[in-house]
């Protein structure tokens, strides 16, 4: 793994410092904003790659919801986003997501059939394994993870991180559309089911 120098960043009127990752056979990147070091750094939030959420900014989906949540929240308590650029869709890619999101258009069925090919990706968590690496650059303490998703959680244990406890991140409002509150329907359904 090759980790860029640190630097200072603003995102959404919250100083920060960050740090970018290229690492793997195939030279993915992640960048890690972390919190100035004024307070202990102990919120994790891991992101996975989402163009039309966290460029865009789409409704269709609730990924620039949980950005926007995290930065506030490490911005407040201090913390690391660790943001995995290349792992659109679970790993599979850009591509495919269009060929999915393209599908889910034609109906709920074909949504909830496209939504089960992404949750059935045995690749889905590949990268939390880069985590250890990239936390070893920046001091933290205390881990609590942000975010819900109980297998993200178990890969971080897994890989050795110390989780202490979780925090939940308040459900979007009014930003999302019909289509992404399905889908949230829809994860939740599927997350109690992979808890069973």
């Amino acid at each position: 793994m090759i980790a860029s120098s640190e630097h200072g960043v603003t995102v959404r009127g919250v100083p920060m410092r960050s740090r970018t990752f290229v690492f793997g056979d195939n030279q993915q990147i992640a960048t890690a904003l972390y919190s100035d070091g004024s307070e202990p750094r102990r919120f994790l939030r891991v992101q996975y790659g989402c163009l039309f959420g966290t460029t865009f900014d789409s409704g269709d989906c609730d990924c620039a919801h949980q950005v926007r949540t995290s930065i506030r929240l490490i911005g407040e308590g201090g913390g690391v986003l660790i943001y995995f650029r290349d792992h659109e869709a679970f790993g599979l890619g850009i591509f495919e997501k269009a060929q999915i999101l393209a599908r889910e258009q034609v109906s709920t069925e074909a949504h909830r059939h496209a939504m089960d090919k992404l949750h059935r990706n045995p690749l889905r968590h590949s990268v939390i394994s880069f985590v250890p690496e990239i936390l070893a650059t920046i001091e933290t303490t205390d881990l609590v993870l942000l975010g819900n998703n109980k297998e993200k959680l178990s890969a971080l244990r897994r890989s050795g991180i110390k989780i202490g406890s979780v925090k939940l991140l308040p459900p979007p409002t009014s930003d999302i559309t019909p289509f992404a509150h399905d889908e949230l329907a829809w994860k939740a359904a599927y997350s109690g089911k992979a808890a069973e």
